[in-house]
């Protein structure tokens, strides 16, 4: 289905309903840059860090559209998503993964991980509860495991936050949303989606034991981050 869940103003929060996962798989493809290839480079990632007979978490999974490119015969395939809509959505389309419904402001449970995946997902935890799920993610993780982290940001120099909004509104628009919708979708995220700058997220890794970090993709506003445990 077409988004067009924001043409009219609205004063709820935005939130991962039965409406929002409706549009879902359209919402994302026509509102994050390079989408395709960033789930691209997501199972190159994976195919290269991967060790067998583990498990790969997709944390904030929402439809499963992630998971679905990352199937091998050794590894098992988790997703985790407080959203019950997007859950039964996922199963829908794909049945052989397993789905957790869980809170990600609470550490979730983790067994045997080799790789974590979030993608636009860390954005929409809580800040103050941030640092203690990425603890929660290297505890957990396999010597030699990889933590993908794609997130929305806001620019280091905060000069260019004014610049990065319009050049990205700009790219909304190319992929056919009016100004209405921007702006009225801009609104029901305030406060639900709290993005940090790159740094920000980089001290947030450090802090939690990751010395491998690096970026892989940067698109203005976005940003895609890998940190390995090397110990």
């Amino acid at each position: 289905m077409k988004d067009t869940l924001f043409q009219n103003p609205t004063n709820r929060p935005f939130a991962f309903d039965s409406d929002v996962t409706s549009v879902f798989d359209d919402m994302i493809e026509r509102s994050i840059p390079f989408y395709n290839e960033i789930q691209n480079q997501i199972q190159e990632l994976t195919h290269r860090f991967a060790q067998p007979h583990t498990t790969i978490y997709d944390l904030g999974c929402s439809t499963g559209t992630t998971l679905s490119k990352l199937k091998q015969d050794t590894l098992t395939l988790v997703g985790i998503d407080s959203s019950a809509p997007m859950l039964e959505k996922a199963k829908k389309k794909y049945p052989e993964t397993t789905y957790i419904l869980h809170d990600l402001n609470t550490p979730p449970p983790l067994q045997n991980a080799s790789i974590v995946i979030m993608n636009l997902c860390l954005q929409f935890i809580r800040p103050e509860n941030r640092p203690t799920l990425l603890d929660h993610i290297y505890k957990h993780l396999l010597p030699g495991g990889l933590f993908i982290l794609i997130e929305k940001i806001t620019p280091d120099s905060i000069e260019n936050t004014a610049l990065f909004e319009t050049l990205y509104h700009a790219f909304k628009k190319r992929n056919h949303y009016n100004d209405n919708e921007i702006q009225n979708k801009k609104k029901a995220l305030e406060n639900v989606l709290i993005p940090l700058s790159p740094q920000q997220n980089k001290d947030l890794l450090k802090h939690s034991g990751f010395t491998r970090i690096d970026t892989f993709f940067q698109w203005y506003s976005f940003i895609g981050l890998i940190a390995i445990k090397e110990h």
